[in-house]
C-alpha cells in the first residue's frame, strides 16, 4: 500500500486490543458516514482480530 500521499508526521502501525476505545471513539465521530447500528458488531471484530499477533 503506498502511504506516500499522507503527512509525513503521521504514524501508521498495527493495530493492538489496546486501540479498541480509540477505534470506536473514531467510528462514533463517523457515524454519520458509518451504520451506528453496526458499532457493536465492529467492537465484536476488534475483540477477536488476529488474536494471534499479539
Amino acid at each position: 500500500m503506498n502511504l506516500s500521499h499522507l503527512p509525513t508526521s503521521l504514524v501508521v502501525r498495527e493495530y493492538t486490543p489496546d486501540d479498541k476505545d480509540a477505534c470506536l471513539d473514531i467510528y462514533r465521530s463517523n457515524e454519520d458516514l458509518l451504520p451506528a447500528d453496526l458499532i457493536e458488531a465492529y467492537a465484536d471484530w476488534l475483540e477477536m482480530a488476529h488474536p494471534t499477533c499479539w
